[in-house]
Order: structure tokens, then sequence, then C-alpha cells
């Protein structure tokens, strides 16, 4: 072998070696980019789904707090014959179902955040992502309906005047949900359960999260 023909030889190897380096290089950084943005992508539904569920867990303390407003009924439609007592019963059960809606579409953007954050997560936190974002949506269902029961029940009350005790007990659940109202040194199982669901569900996202 001569010397151009080593020098060609070693010229050639030397190429593909550093052909072999660049495609091991490229691979490496194609591989850590989609890392990035698998990370970047679970971060970013991990995140929404998290603000979605602090944003109900803080509507609902809202939804059920004890006081309503005089400007939260203003557009009711009012009845020709409304006494006083059923004035005040629809004025409120229209606060309370608005405030009850606003939940409701809050609930709307968790599940949405679900389903986006299903696509990413990994299998194993979606059982649990599924388990603690239905918690949330069936609260939001029974503040609802806690609202309606009471509600209408207490407006029969003031055309008719009376209230079997059946029905006072099944009124003094309703208004417990609906009030966020306990005795005292009894805890409130509705907050709770929301407190606990969000609770559970920050501790499932937060791998995604750091």
């Amino acid at each position: 072998m001569t010397v151009d023909q080593w020098f060609s030889s070693g010229s050639n190897v030397a190429v593909g070696v550093a052909a072999l380096g660049a495609s091991i290089i490229a691979l490496v950084g194609l591989k850590t980019w989609r890392a990035e943005l698998k990370g970047k992508a679970r971060f970013e539904a991990s995140s929404k789904l998290m603000v979605a569920c602090r944003k109900f867990a803080h509507e609902y303390v809202y939804a059920r707090s004890p006081a309503t407003y005089p400007g939260e009924s203003l557009e009711r439609e009012h009845l020709p014959d409304e006494r006083d007592d059923e004035r005040r019963t629809l004025d409120e059960w229209y606060a309370r179902r608005k405030r009850g809606e606003r939940l409701g579409r809050v609930a709307e953007q968790i599940q949405e955040a679900r389903w986006a954050a299903e696509v990413v997560l990994d299998q194993t936190v979606e059982g649990q992502i599924k388990e603690t974002t239905q918690r949330l949506l069936v609260s939001v269902n029974q503040l609802i309906m806690a609202i309606d029961f009471y509600f209408g029940n207490q407006r029969i009350s003031n055309r008719t005047g009376s209230m079997d005790e059946s029905m006072n007990r099944l009124m003094e659940i309703q208004f417990k949900n609906i009030y966020a109202h306990s005795q005292e040194g009894e805890p409130d199982y509705f907050q709770a359960e929301v407190d606990q669901a969000v609770e559970s569900l920050r501790q499932a996202l937060r791998q995604y999260l750091r």
C-alpha cells in the first residue's frame, strides 16, 4: 500500500467514524428533545388539571357559603301572586342555582382537562385521576340536586303551610349540603369529600409537577 493509498484509507475511516459519531449525537439529541417535549406536555396537562380542581374547591366553598346577596337574584322573573315568604324562597333558590351552575362550568373544565391528561400521562395514574375527578363531579351534582329538592319543597311548604316529619329530616340533610352547615363538633362531610379528592389528585400528579 502506497502512502497515498494509506492516507486515503485512513481518511475514509475518519469520515466514517465522524459520520457515525454525528449519527449517535443526533440520535441522542432526538431522544433528549422527545423526552423534553413529553415532559413539557405532561407538566402542562397536569398543571391545567390541578388548577381546574383547585378552582373547583374554591368555587365549592363559595357556592355553599351561608349568605346570598340581593344582587344575585335581581334577574329572576317574579310571579304575580308571590307572597313574601315565597318570594324569599324563590330568590334564594335562584341565587343558589346560579352558584351551582357556575360550579358546574368549572366541573366541565375538569372533565376536559382530565381527557387531555389521560392522553399524555402514564396509565399507572390514569385510574386514580379518573376516580378523584369523578368524586368532584359527583359533588357538584349532589349540590344542585340538594338545591332543587330543598327549595322546591320549601316553596310547597310556603303554599301549604305544612311539612311532614319524614320530609323535615330529608330537608335537614339537604340544608347541610347547601349551606355548609354542621352541628358543633360535627365534620362537614361534603367539604371533606372535595378536599380529600383534590389532595389525592395532587399526590397522583406531583411526579409530573416537579
